[in-house]
């Protein structure tokens, strides 16, 4: 599991203290993964914006898509996702 991830799920528990399938969703890894402990212990926080999607297709191999985050004006719990195909 990557730090980015990690990161971006401890964002949401903050957001979420509340939430107890967030609470059971980090729960599981903290037990069984020493590389998440070490991770979550970091205190890292990130919103994911941007970066770049890998897509396993069985017809066009796994293009790489740029992909862009947008927060939705009056509705917080919302985000809008945009990917970008590569030229080709």
């Amino acid at each position: 599991m990557g730090d980015e991830t990690v990161a971006c799920l401890r964002r949401d528990a903050g957001l979420y203290p509340e939430d107890a399938r967030l609470s059971a969703l980090v729960g599981e890894p903290s037990v069984r993964s020493e590389e998440f402990r070490r991770l979550w212990a970091d205190h890292q926080v990130r919103e994911k914006t941007h970066g770049v999607k890998l897509i396993h297709h069985p017809l066009v191999g796994e293009p790489d898509f740029g992909c862009e985050t947008l927060s939705v004006n009056g509705a917080p719990d919302q985000l809008l996702v945009a990917f970008t195909a590569p030229a080709g």
